[in-house]
Formats: C-alpha cells, structure tokens, sequence
C-alpha cells in the first residue's frame, strides 16, 4: 500500500478502499480513519508503521540508535499535507528535520559530482501515485530550483486502473459477471491478476497498454509545459532530462518526453532509488558532513499563498524563505479590527483553496479628516478660486472631454492611468491653493508620502 497515496489527500481513498478489509470511516471534521482488524487507524498513524519499520531496519544496520530523518514528499504536496507527513516522522519517534521536495532530491543524487558551467535539467518524477516537474539549475555545488509543478493524483496505480477495467470488462464478456460493481469483488479481482493466477488469463500487449493509457501519458507534459513557461525557458535550453519513479520505465513515457525535448532522456540514476540518496545528502548537509559543504539548494513554493480578498500575495515558484508586503485599506470608517484569512493553492474561490490560518490586526487607530468647506453666494466654491485658476480648469475640462470622445475609446489602461495624472498634475495645486484661503480651515494637511503616492489600485478588508 502506498503510503504517499494515503496521505495524499483526505477525500481520496480509492486505493485503500478497494481492500476489502479495509474499512473507510470519514469522521464529521473530514479526517478519515481506517478500521483495521476493528481499530481505529489515522492515515499518519498507517503511514508511520512504515516509517518505524525503516528506522529499525536502519538501526539494525548501523548498529545504534536513528533519532532524525529528512522526509521527502511530492513537490505539489500542500501545507496541510506536508504536515500531515511531518506529523507521521513524529508519531514513529523521529525528529524530522526537514521535508524537501522528491524531484529536488532526485536532483541532488544526480547533480552531486557536477562541476563546471550551469546546466539546467528536468526532474520528471513519475511515481505510483504522484506526478512531480522540476526545472533546476546547477552550478559548482548551487542547487536552484526554477519553477516546480505537479499533480498529487496522477502515477502507476492509475495505468494500473486502466487496465484492471479493461480486464473486468472482458472477464464479464466471458462469465458474464461484473465485478465492477462490488468494491470487494474489484478488490479480490485485482489482488488475483497482480498474483498471476490462472483462474483468469488475458494477453495484453505493450500497444494495448499504451492505448489504454495514452491521454494519461500526454497529460504529464502539460506540468512540463508549465514550469517552461513559468521559468521563462526554452525546452531546447533544457541539458538534462533526469527519470525518477518506476513509472518512467514504461517506453512510451520514455518516447513522448525523447519527442517533447529532441533528447534522450538520462538513465544515469535509478529512478526508484534517486530520491532517497537526495534525501541522505540533504541530511548530510543539515549534520555538517564535509563532503557536503559546498552544496547549496534553494528551493520554491509549489503553490500561490494569499489572503482571501486579494488573492495571490506571494505568487508560486517564488523562491524561500521570502517576505513580500501588500497595502490594504479598512472597508469601513473607525474599523478598528481586520480579520485576515490566508489561503494556498490555484483556485479562484477561496472555499476550494487550502486554509493555512487566520489572524487579526487590532487596535488600528480610528483616523478621521476634519474639513470646513465654506457655501456662499458666489457660486459655490467660487469665491475662493482665482480668475486664472478657474481659466485654467475650463481650458482643462474642455481639452480631457475632447480627449476622451476621441482617444477614450479605445484607451488601454496605461494611457488612462497617464492621462488621469496629467489632470491631477493641473488639479492638486489649485485645489491645495484653494483651500489654503483664510476662512477655509480645513485642520488637515498632506504629508509627504500622500502628494507623491502614484496611482494604484488597492483592496478593502
């Protein structure tokens, strides 16, 4: 059972659901728990009986105790996912020191005895159940990751899928059964086929496979097209092509990436074992080990982090530990509170994005502006307004009403934006003198920063 599939998401639990004794309750604040043999077992809980096992296997090896780890998941795993996984590392007894990212990993195994010039490379980390692409660059020891992207429900378990239907639609041709309707019957129907029993037999040819699972295999180059495009790099400035995961020993996935990048992919690392050796060298950076010293990684968040009215605040692919800064305005006059919900993830609507926490801003100073404006027989405010200045605005509403009849139209924003400030150049200091007259006390005064302040939008919370 794949443990990266169970903690993968919360809602998704086909694989272990199609065991038939395995039991799924999902609880009333969406955690699910697995009832096995009656007990009740969280996805972490499962998953670090796995990580137990590793580390008394370790322990055998090396003869003493293993305390920390470095715990590497899909780079599209998000926060809550991520610790989720730390939280696993935990409940086994071990102090994780750090969770890096599985192609980031692949790449320190791969690029750790290169020197010399840059070289940029692909990651592509096709596992049995996740999919994973990273564009690093490499250079004497600097390990930068560019752009990452993913998809936390695509791999092999899904090829496999494919073909476990095909195969029970033709068990049904045959017995006229349908196991497709029974999770149990699937279940045993699927432990049966992997153990090669004879009771059931099908010739199934590589070309079938790939026919079977072809849409599958060109949906991962689309996350490849996309960290190409968030790096801004072209696929033929790309030096490397590194395979990590068993799923990339499948030809046909070989083929469109040799077809995508006009290069043979690299084999120089095994796929299924180029994660852990990156995972080992990142601990060996953490414990200080000299041979290495010399090996920097900088890495990125995989997903855009906001707050729900703005959106993205820090966009993904941006590189950490990163601090980035935002001007917003209270939605009422006198609010005294803002309450600030930050979210991650690509969605449009907040309710589909993951929540990271909340907090509040308090005591802002409740901030009034105190102006007298004089009413009287002279038109208004026209008793304050010099002969010239007022000359000067009609001259300025007649030419911007000309302007806009004519190059409103079709106006882009940028010439608006021009426009409005060439208004406002003529404007301000009339209006500024204007209220400056005596009898016109407006016990306010613009600082600095407020005169210079460029147009902008800004948003409300």
């Amino acid at each position: 059972m794949p443990t990266t599939r169970i903690l993968k998401t919360l809602y998704s639990t086909r694989s272990v659901s199609s065991a038939a004794e395995w039991i799924i309750q999902v609880q009333s604040e969406h955690v699910p728990y697995f009832v096995i043999d009656q007990v009740r077992q969280t996805p972490e809980e499962i998953s670090a009986m796995v990580l137990t096992k590793m580390k008394e296997t370790a322990e055998a090896y090396l003869g003493h105790k293993v305390t920390h780890a470095v715990v590497t998941v899909p780079a599209y795993f998000n926060d809550a996912q991520r610790q989720a996984t730390k939280d696993t590392g935990t409940v086994a007894g071990l102090n994780v020191l750090r969770i890096i990212n599985e192609p980031t990993a692949a790449a320190l195994a791969y690029g750790l005895d290169k020197k010399g010039d840059e070289s940029q490379i692909i990651v592509y980390d096709l596992g049995g159940g996740t999919f994973d692409v990273s564009l690093l660059s490499i250079e004497d020891g600097v390990f930068v990751v560019l752009a990452t992207a993913g998809d936390t429900h695509l791999g092999g378990e899904d090829f496999d899928n494919r073909v476990i239907d095909y195969l029970a639609k033709i068990y049904k041709k045959k017995t006229g059964t349908d196991v497709s309707t029974n999770p149990r019957a699937m279940g045993k129907f699927r432990r049966e086929i992997e153990r090669g029993r004879h009771d059931f037999s099908e010739t199934l040819t590589r070309a079938k496979f790939e026919e079977l699972n072809m849409d599958l295999f060109r949906k991962t180059l689309k996350p490849v097209d996309q960290v190409l495009k968030d790096a801004k790099v072209r696929r033929e400035d790309v030096n490397e092509i590194v395979l990590v995961g068993g799923s990339t020993r499948i030809p046909k996935v070989q083929q469109l990436l040799k077809e995508y990048f006009g290069k043979e992919p690299s084999k120089g690392i095994n796929p299924d074992e180029a994660v852990a050796y990156g995972a080992a060298i990142q601990g060996g950076i953490l414990a200080g080990d000299v041979a290495t010293q010399k090996i920097a990684l900088i890495d990125v968040n995989p997903l855009i982090v906001g707050i729900e009215t703005t959106g993205g605040v820090i966009p993904r692919n941006t590189i950490m530990s990163t601090k980035k800064s935002h001007m917003f305005s209270t939605a009422a006059e006198t609010q005294p509170t803002v309450r600030i919900q930050v979210y991650e993830g690509e969605r449009t609507m907040t309710k589909d994005n993951n929540h990271l926490g909340t907090f509040e801003l308090t005591g802002i100073p409740p901030r009034h502006v105190w102006t007298t404006t004089q009413v009287d027989d002279d038109d208004g405010l026209g008793g304050k307004i010099t002969n010239e200045d007022r000359q000067t605005l009609l001259a300025l509403v007649k030419e911007t009403t000309n302007w806009i009849e004519s190059e409103g139209p079709q106006a882009i924003a940028q010439e608006l934006e021009k426009k409005l400030r060439e208004v406002q150049a003529i404007v301000n200091p009339i209006t500024a003198r204007m209220y400056q007259k005596p009898g016109a006390d407006s016990g306010y005064e613009p600082g600095h920063d407020e005169e210079q302040e460029p147009f902008h939008s800004h948003d409300e919370l």
